[in-house]
């Protein structure tokens, strides 16, 4: 019974997890712990988890609401496209993944969440891996913000390989 109730908790443990992280799909993540909690044994079942999967659930489904069209926007800039254009005629530039991702990166370090902005970070080295303020940025980020001087230099690593020419982001990953 005791090795039953630690699986159960396990297992809340996970869904907890999952329902913090802002992603579409958290309604249908919530209506799958609730389904989870109604199968449980009475013995294993709680009052009170509940309400705490729609505490923690909030604050990500108001995040992804604040993300979620940016998101389809880098969707779309990432798509392939073909424009034609006529002669003397203009049309405004749609959106690159590169500024997108700046957009992302932005709104994940306004978070103050540490492990979201190295995503946000990683992400915005994945749309543009030739810009080396970009990667400048990132091992920055590792070394001052969290601290992390071995993913700095993992990220500085990654960095003079693709941009090969620049630097300061050799002399940075020596010093690092």
């Amino acid at each position: 019974a005791a090795e039953r109730t630690q699986q159960v908790q396990r297992i809340r443990t996970l869904f907890f997890r999952q329902l913090a992280v802002p992603l579409p799909g958290t309604a249908r993540l919530q209506e799958a712990y609730a389904t989870f909690e109604r199968g449980l044994e009475p013995g294993t079942a709680s009052s009170t988890v509940a309400a705490k999967a729609e505490t923690i659930a909030a604050p990500a489904m108001t995040a992804w609401s604040k993300r979620a069209a940016i998101e389809q926007r880098l969707v779309d800039a990432c798509r392939p496209a073909v424009t034609v254009t006529l002669a003397g005629t203009s049309d405004a530039k749609a959106d690159s993944p590169s500024s997108v991702s700046a957009e992302l990166l932005a709104l994940e370090e306004a978070t103050g969440d540490l492990g979201r902005a190295f995503l946000g970070h990683l992400r915005a080295t994945q749309h543009a891996p030739h810009d080396a303020s970009r990667w400048r940025n990132f091992a920055n980020f590792a070394s001052e913000t969290m601290r992390d001087h071995s993913k700095a230099a993992e990220a500085l690593e990654r960095a003079v390989r693709h941009c090969p020419r620049a630097g300061d982001l050799w002399l940075q990953l020596h010093l690092e």
